[in-house]
């Protein structure tokens, strides 16, 4: 048993006891170098010999998801091993649960997606692994209404067979999980005793967990006692809570469940091992209670099916729930992948989706029709001209549409310019204008010119709402890239207003929320975007967005990678990449690696275009900073430096803070003659501005440092000076000129001037 003020590895302090489970006794301690608090668990008499001299090991510590605790460290204390976690702060959905008996479907969608968020994580990891022991006390509820999957069975990581599992949780595992039909029969038992009885002791748990070897779950990061799994309720109070069962239904409501399954089907399951489905079981009898307050019975064959349950659930809620419930793993979803996707997709499996996706069928086979009826009725050469300039019109905005995409810009130009004349009070060619200003860069042509169509438009807006949602939104996106949040949140807003069924336009609304700080705003409009059938790479990084203005960075990290690798849009994937910089740099020096081998990765990804000169300048940055925090190998980082600086100055990048900045590495690498010609044409260049005149003072300075006291001028130094002073005037911002004023008066002082 460990003490208290331990200290371990010289790197965790034990602060205080937070409880123990059946793997021993977990500490709450202190992390000296991260600076931060984390847990020390004792694990599993099981796993220990496959932790020991295992590489495997690593994979666990080089796991990082937002919904799951991190794992920094193993340690080997006098023959036992600890783990080292994160510390989630927060309380168990199990303690919840016991608060407020059940969860609306708004929030327990939401811990869902996040929960899926984390089963893919786990699921994909090659061998996949298999948390084994989903249920409401091994999920952690923040403070910030999130979630984190805790206590994920280490032993699974390195369990190729996947055969090796903690035990069962009555009601939560499914069938393959037990051990033998004994083992189920016993669990089964448990809930006839207690409808009986309708008292369920900590005994008889215990009693049961032996004879199942349930090994008992370790104590939650945050510290709250796991309590001891309560045994299903009875039909009484199934019933008050609106759930028939299926044991007592009668002939006039009979209740059919996908989850029903005979003796036989069951036997046939029991002992076949534990994969990424059965995850997927556990999981959906985790939302289950959620919703219902009521655990699943340990009884598979007298299981409520939710759908009986008289709970307000969507249509494809109840669906995905029921399929995650399926006693045959092949009907379940069959991985966290794939479960992921249904609930990224959910409101596809509502009547009311479908029923509207025919309507929309329909009205357009109607609107044919009608256009066929009236061919018939109106003139032929008539109707057969405006079909021929309607046609080329649409042809025209093709074209452009697919030069943008191609960065063509001036055969889409020449397109638009041309369908506007065709048809001027047709409204796409504008739109394809906005468009392709905002994809030129151009952003303050581009407000400039929307913000016109929009005041004094040459057609009907009214007539086409998709086009002024689409004029709003360009508009919000333009002042986006600008950073005028305040101006993106009023027109993606009014995006919303006039089209409120566009995914993209929540969005982009959410990242604007989230800029402006409002993180809550962001995650309604994220909710909302989900519902509208969002794609996963813009869930990521919208949920990059709000964890950053959150300041949870590490968090914000997550997510990005995750919304770079998924996303198939550029535009999307740029930005989630210059987001995932600031991170790095937010996260300061123990980053400083990571993020200068992030943006190597990505700098050559967008060659030629502004993306790659500003990843390039980043860069250039980030080897300053390194240059600065390694003395030894400074020279190296501060070449590297001049090369991105030199690169952008050579790619027409040619600004006066660009010269500059060119200057400083040179005289850090003591370069001096080549610094002097840099600032010399910069004076040349930018006659009236005292920036060069200034840092030709400093490269002076520095110069004449280098000398002996005997060969050492500063008259130079001084003209320079005058002449900075003079293009100055009286300005009292620039700290450097003060600076410079005090090296002057300092020189006087000493007789050197």
């Amino acid at each position: 048993m460990l003490n208290e003020n331990t200290r371990l590895n010289d790197t965790y302090t034990l602060k205080e006891k937070i409880g123990s489970g059946g793997g021993g006794i977990v500490y709450k301690a202190y992390h000296e170098r991260l600076q931060t608090d984390v847990v020390v668990k004792k694990v599993r008499e099981r796993v220990k010999g496959k932790l020991e001299g295992r590489a495997e090991a690593d994979i666990l510590k080089q796991m990082k998801h937002t919904y799951l605790p991190r794992v920094y460290d193993f340690l080997e204390i006098d023959g036992e091993i600890y783990t080292v976690i994160d510390y989630i702060p927060g309380r168990s959905l199990d303690k919840e649960l016991e608060e407020n008996g059940r969860f609306s479907q708004s929030r327990v969608l939401k811990w869902s997606l996040q929960l899926a968020e984390a089963l893919s994580y786990l699921h994909s990891q090659k061998p996949p692994i298999i948390h084994s022991d989903i249920k409401p006390a091994n999920i952690m509820l923040t403070p910030e209404d999130n979630i984190c999957l805790i206590d994920f069975n280490i032993s699974l990581a390195f369990d190729r067979d996947m055969r090796n599992s903690v035990g069962i949780s009555g009601g939560y595992s499914p069938p393959e999980q037990y051990h033998d039909m004994g083992s189920y029969q016993k669990s089964v038992a448990v809930d006839t005793e207690t409808t009986a009885d309708t008292e369920t002791t900590a005994d008889t748990e215990t009693a049961v967990a032996a004879d199942t070897e349930t090994v008992a779950a370790t104590e939650p990061a945050s510290g709250t006692e796991v309590a001891a799994t309560m045994g299903t309720v009875p039909e009484t109070e199934l019933a008050a809570a609106g759930c028939v069962s299926a044991h007592t239904a009668s002939t006039e409501h009979t209740v059919t469940s996908a989850v029903t399954a005979t003796e036989s089907v069951i036997e046939s399951m029991v002992g076949q091992g534990i994969d990424a489905r059965s995850d997927i079981y556990s999981l959906g009898a985790t939302i289950y209670h959620l919703l219902t307050g009521i655990r699943p019975s340990r009884d598979f064959e007298k299981i409520v099916p939710i759908s009986q349950c008289d709970v307000e659930l969507s249509e494809g809620f109840i669906h995905i729930i029921e399929k995650m419930m399926e006693i045959l793993p092949e009907k379940r979803y069959q991985d966290g992948n794939e479960l992921l996707y249904a609930l990224q997709h959910i409101y596809e499996l509502d009547s009311e989706y479908r029923a509207y996706r025919r309507s929309r069928r329909n009205r357009k086979i109607g609107i044919a029709c009608l256009y066929l009826a009236g061919a018939v009725l109106i003139g032929v050469g008539s109707i057969t001209l405006n079909n021929e300039r309607n046609l080329n019109y649409n042809e025209l905005v093709t074209t452009a549409d697919s030069a943008i995409d191609a960065g063509e810009y001036e055969t889409a130009r020449a397109a638009i310019l041309e369908a506007e004349e065709l048809i001027p009070a047709r409204v796409e060619a504008y739109s394809k204008e906005a468009l392709l200003l905002y994809q030129q860069g151009a952003y303050e042509e581009c407000i400039s010119y929307t913000e016109g169509i929009l005041q004094d438009a040459p057609y009907k807006l009214s007539d086409s709402e998709n086009a002024l949602g689409d004029f709003y939104y360009i508009l919000g996106n333009a002042y986006l890239e600008t950073e005028n949040y305040s101006n993106v949140v009023l027109n993606l807003g009014n995006a919303i207003s006039v089209n409120g069924q566009n995914s993209l336009y929540y969005r982009d609304f959410a990242i604007a929320q989230a800029k402006t700080g409002n993180t809550d705003a962001a995650q309604v409009a994220l909710e909302n975007a989900v519902l509208l059938g969002l794609g996963e790479d813009s869930i990521y990084i919208v949920r990059g967005e709000i964890s950053y203005a959150k300041s949870a960075y590490e968090e914000a990290e997550s997510y990005l990678l995750q919304a770079i690798t998924a996303a198939e849009d550029d535009s999307l994937k740029r930005r989630a990449v210059l987001l995932c910089d600031k991170a790095y740099r937010a996260l300061g020096s123990e980053y400083l690696d990571t993020e200068i081998s992030f943006l190597e990765s990505y700098v050559d990804q967008y060659t030629g275009t502004s993306t790659a000169m500003n990843l390039t300048e980043r860069l250039a940055d980030a080897y300053v900073r390194k240059a600065e925090s390694d003395e030894a190998e400074s020279d190296i980082w501060y070449e590297k430096a001049l090369a991105c600086f030199q690169s952008l100055y050579g790619s027409g990048y040619s600004t006066i803070q660009m010269m500059e900045n060119i200057t400083v590495i040179y005289q850090q690498l003591d370069k001096f003659e080549e610094a002097e010609a840099v600032l010399l044409q910069m004076v040349e260049q930018y006659p009236d501005s005292y920036e060069g005149y200034k840092r030709l003072a400093y490269l002076e300075a520095d110069e004449q440092q280098e000398k002996g006291n005997t060969d050492r001028s500063y008259e130079k130094m001084q003209e320079y000076y005058e002449k900075a002073k003079e293009l100055y005037g009286d300005g009292d911002d620039d700290q450097e000129m003060q600076m410079l004023n005090l090296m002057i008066q300092e020189l006087e002082e000493g007789g050197w001037l």
